[in-house]
């Protein structure tokens, strides 16, 4: 009876060992996600359109010439590429973009995306030709990840690659495209030639230009911001070289390279670049779509007890089978929940997320993701508490916020500077409630809609950072 009752009370401790663990780390959803596509068929700009853009910097650079404005070009002077893109000041991301396309090297044209009849400097198919003959003819940088974010929010500059003379600016069209259908050969460019008479192309620029015709800019520095002007399908720069002959070269060095003979780049980056962009916190999937209305990024660094937190990675060349260890650690370190993930494939542009039921007992504090791949830790950290979060929360960047996109959960915004909208608020199963509690001020852009059922209010000066 004795050794009876022992087997029960093991029995019964064991049980209330396994309810105990399963308060404490809940099990996480399995990954849900996988590849972005950021597709592109169509030339970024007509035959002919190419053909009269090449006429006109010819005939731009020999009036600089006959008004003694044209910079001399030195004989022999090699030129040496830097990145043309950088990450904003309020861009909070560790990492921000990723190549879509190189230099297509395969004189074929199917008009087809990584295909057969495409070929790359390393002998790779990562770049497209159109069916009317086009070959892609220059290098594309997108912002990545949630480049519509980005590109409301001004994440992501475009900068002079190497010094030289602006010979030409396109400005002043639509900067929001998804498609080709009615933009076509309408990009926002500027055209930099360099000291040994080589010429830079920096196309699909946000409208806006500052910058002037003749106008000498240093390497590095600011150009614009990446849009998605023209033939266009996201927001990205279209970098496209001409050496001072007016052939076209391929900046990145390469077997399968033909067009010139070594890199161009300071610093060429490898082929493959396997890394993660973003780890972030949301409270809701996020959503990627075209244009910026449908995309919801659903930010948010702010739970509390028995919420529901969805944990994303975004990944550059996630290679396949390569593994991603993550994990969430309370305030004093301790480990909170850890699983892990294999790439079932290669993508270029990747990313998953798991979801977890926060626990209704836990300490209040900062808590912290992370995320070990490829040999590199990245963190992100969330406040867990019963109470209100301290701001500088969701959607917050350093000098202010500009929300865009559909919003249908109850959701507080909070930043210490400014808030910016275009969202149109609509409502879920029942009512909703939004707050924007902006330090400094609050504007409701055109775009800015309430739907019924919407409970919406407005502070500035409650926030405080």
């Amino acid at each position: 009876m004795i050794r009876l009752f022992t087997k029960f009370l093991m029995l019964l401790l064991l049980l209330i060992s396994h309810s105990l663990l399963s308060q404490d780390q809940h099990q996480i959803d399995h990954a849900n996600g996988g590849a972005y596509a950021f597709t592109q068929a169509a030339p970024c700009l007509s035959a002919a359109k190419r053909g009269a853009l090449k006429a006109s910097i010819k005939s731009r650079i020999q009036k600089l010439h006959q008004d003694g404005k044209l910079r001399k070009s030195l004989a022999g002077s090699l030129v040496s590429l830097d990145p043309p893109i950088r990450k904003a000041a309020n861009q909070t991301s560790q990492h921000f973009y990723a190549i879509r396309n190189f230099v297509d090297h395969d004189p074929l044209a199917t008009g087809s995306q990584f295909g057969s009849s495409n070929l790359d400097y390393n002998c790779g198919v990562r770049t497209y030709d159109s069916s009317s003959g086009y070959n892609h003819q220059g290098t594309d940088f997108c912002s990545w990840p949630f480049p519509w974010h980005a590109y409301e929010n001004d994440l992501m500059e475009v900068v002079a690659a190497a010094a030289g003379q602006i010979i030409g600016i396109d400005d002043g069209n639509a900067d929001d495209n998804c498609d080709c259908i009615n933009n076509f050969d309408s990009w926002n460019a500027i055209y930099i030639r360099h000291a040994d008479g080589s010429v830079a192309w920096y196309g699909h620029l946000k409208k806006g230009i500052t910058k002037t015709v003749g106008q000498m800019v240093q390497q590095g520095e600011y150009l614009g911001v990446v849009g998605s002007s023209g033939c266009s399908t996201d927001p990205h720069l279209h970098f496209e070289v001409y050496d001072a002959g007016g052939s076209l070269i391929d900046p990145f060095g390469g077997n399968c390279n033909a067009m010139n003979s070594q890199s161009w780049w300071t610093a060429q980056e490898n082929y493959y670049v396997p890394r993660i962009n973003a780890l972030l916190t949301h409270y809701l999937p996020p959503i990627f779509g075209c244009p910026a209305l449908n995309e919801s990024t659903h930010f948010s660094d702010c739970f509390h007890p028995g919420e529901r937190i969805y944990i994303a990675a975004y990944f550059r060349d996630q290679l396949s089978a390569s593994l991603t260890n993550l994990r969430i650690r309370r305030p004093n370190g301790s480990l909170q929940n850890s699983w892990n993930h294999s790439s079932p494939q290669y993508y270029s542009f990747s990313y998953w997320y798991w979801y977890i039921d926060l626990p209704f007992s836990e300490a209040s504090g900062e808590w912290t993701v992370e995320a070990d791949y490829q040999g590199v830790t990245y963190e992100h950290k969330f406040e867990y508490t019963a109470g209100e979060c301290s701001c500088q929360t969701e959607h917050a960047l350093t000098s202010g916020t500009r929300l865009s996109g559909g919003l249908s959960a109850a959701r507080k915004y909070e930043v210490a500077g400014e808030i910016e909208s275009k969202q149109t608020i609509s409502t879920g199963p029942s009512s909703v409630d939004v707050i924007y509690d902006a330090g400094q001020s609050i504007s409701l852009l055109s775009g800015f809609e309430l739907r019924s059922g919407v409970v919406f209010s407005a502070l500035v000066g409650g926030c405080s950072p």
